[in-house]
């Protein structure tokens, strides 16, 4: 990532479209409404702004009438084939790894979120904090974050 503006890679969607698109939900007026290509899969090397990202994820989680939306797709998600944990899913031995090489594969799909992992004693903490503040509290993408790290 070339930019020092907080970015996210357009493809960060793609869980949620591929959700959609199974469920039968059409989501070409809401790309449209958000200026975003209605290319699915979305493209891998197109950074977009996060409140587009955080928008369109919350209105999926509407257009499919399911306040859950988030929680099951991140949940439902194949690791090994979402860029940002795939290749720490495929290197890790422990969760610590997978952790570690998540936050450190995270910087390459998004610049607009910050990843932490702090270890306190027999206590670890992971979370993020977002480098923007939205006028909305983007429930849906943590929700998704909450799914699978259930996993």
């Amino acid at each position: 990532m070339t930019s020092n503006l907080p970015l996210i890679r357009l493809s960060a969607i793609n869980p949620f479209l591929v959700e959609l698109r199974r469920r039968g939900v059409p989501v070409g007026e809401l790309l449209k409404d958000l200026g975003l290509p209605k290319d699915i899969p979305s493209e891998e090397d197109l950074f977009v702004a996060p409140g587009t990202i955080y928008e369109f994820v919350e209105q999926s989680a509407d257009l499919a009438s399911d306040p859950y939306l988030g929680f099951t797709t991140g949940r439902g998600l194949t690791l090994e084939a979402w860029a940002p944990i795939s290749s720490a899913a495929e290197k890790a031995s422990t969760v610590g790894e997978l952790l570690t090489l998540f936050i450190l594969n995270a910087t390459d799909h998004s610049s607009a979120s910050r990843f932490f992992l702090r270890t306190d004693g027999v206590r670890t903490t992971f979370g993020l904090d977002r480098v923007v503040k939205l006028a909305f509290r983007p429930g849906q993408n943590d929700a998704f974050y909450l799914g699978f790290m259930s996993r």
